[in-house]
């Protein structure tokens, strides 16, 4: 229910964008057809099918992370840890300052961990930390 109140609603004749709509449909589709091919598009990262072209991904997110929240400000062992936590991430939109989202965590690892990795790095790592987390 949290990942789903974040989504935008959409419509039931949504096939591939970010929307519950989309996400909807294809949960319906994959009662009566292959789930393994329908089921992951429902799910919280839309698997490059209920997204939009320019969501934010998980490559651009580690590579910002881990260029920015060094040593003690860094959570993952590299970039094959970041890689797999980021994977069921709902990607959001670029520029989300809040919200449990890849936007969010790419935001504050971005510009705002270079001025002050102490107060951002916590916020894009997989936690959170109050700020990247359902509203």
């Amino acid at each position: 229910m949290d990942h789903c109140g974040q989504w935008p609603v959409g419509t039931l004749d949504d096939t591939g964008d970010d929307s519950l709509g989309c996400r909807i449909y294809h949960a319906t589709v994959a009662s009566s057809t292959d789930p393994s091919d329908h089921c992951p598009h429902s799910g919280p990262n839309g698997a490059d099918t209920c997204t939009s072209e320019d969501s934010p991904d998980c490559q651009t997110y580690c590579d910002t992370y881990l260029g920015n929240c060094l040593d003690d400000n860094s959570v993952y062992a590299d970039m094959d840890d970041c890689m797999t936590q980021c994977a069921p991430w709902y990607p959001g939109v670029a520029g989300d300052v809040a919200g449990n989202s890849i936007g969010c965590r790419t935001y504050h690892s971005g510009a705002p961990a270079v001025g002050d990795p102490e107060m951002h790095c916590p916020h894009a790592g997989p936690g959170g930390d109050g700020v990247c987390v359902f509203e």
